[in-house]
């Protein structure tokens, strides 16, 4: 398992999360526990990470409300609830929340640790082609993540990310406005539209950090990922 493995992990049981850190620790996952919800999705936002486990158990309506604010941020990311409810109808809205595995505890570390490398390889399984490269970026259209140069990985909302992979499948090429809109919005109505300018104007802050990258709008047209 490789030592940069990064898992976030929310639960306002510090004693029992901290426990739990330290023996992923050793088998070189490293973890970083919140407890507070709000920082636990600031972090989400802001951060990198290879999968995420939300503790249910002690605040069980705050951890799914967790789940799916962190889902609706990314569709892409694990999601792993911890729970000591069993019922059927708290695993049903473990999953409805946006869950990926509802594991109910407590649970043997070792038994947990694998079903942790089990998604990890799923992940290292994704399709390559997911993966753009251009310039000093690396966009990771599964994940939903770009990094330029050498600054940290920044989450992209799901829109975002459909947004930039549209502009990455044609580099250099004329995307028109109204192409996009109908992939990522299936409209062209007014708010789209405003909707999708804020979007672009995101996307160029953090694409700024290299300058040989430029998102070029053509007024009226469309857009145009160029790398110089």
């Amino acid at each position: 398992m490789s030592d940069s493995v990064s898992i976030l992990f929310f639960s306002t049981d510090r004693n029992y999360a901290e426990l739990l850190a330290e023996n992923l620790l050793r088998e070189q996952m490293r973890v970083q526990v919140v407890a507070d919800a709000e920082l636990a999705l600031d972090n989400f936002a802001r951060n990198y990470y290879d999968l995420c486990i939300i503790d249910c158990s002690a605040a069980r309506s705050q951890g799914l409300s967790v789940v799916s604010q962190m889902r609706q941020m990314n569709t892409m990311m694990p999601l792993l609830v911890l729970s000591t409810r069993q019922d059927k109808q708290d695993i049903i809205e473990g999953y409805d929340a946006g869950c990926d595995e509802y594991i109910v505890i407590p649970i043997a570390t070792d038994v947990l640790v694998r079903k942790l490398r089990s998604w990890l390889r799923r992940l290292q399984l994704r399709q390559p082609d997911k993966v753009y490269r251009f310039a000093s970026c690396v966009f990771d259209s599964s994940l939903q993540t770009l990094a330029v140069g050498d600054q940290p990985a920044v989450v992209l909302s799901v829109k975002q990310s459909e947004v930039l992979r549209i502009l990455a499948d044609s580099i250099g090429q004329l995307v028109e406005r109204k192409t996009i809109l109908r992939q990522v919005w299936k409209d062209d109505s007014v708010f789209a539209s405003r909707s999708l300018n804020v979007f672009i104007s995101s996307l160029r802050n953090i694409l700024s950090a290299d300058d040989r990258v430029e998102l070029r709008g053509l007024r009226g047209r469309g857009y145009r990922l160029i790398i110089r």
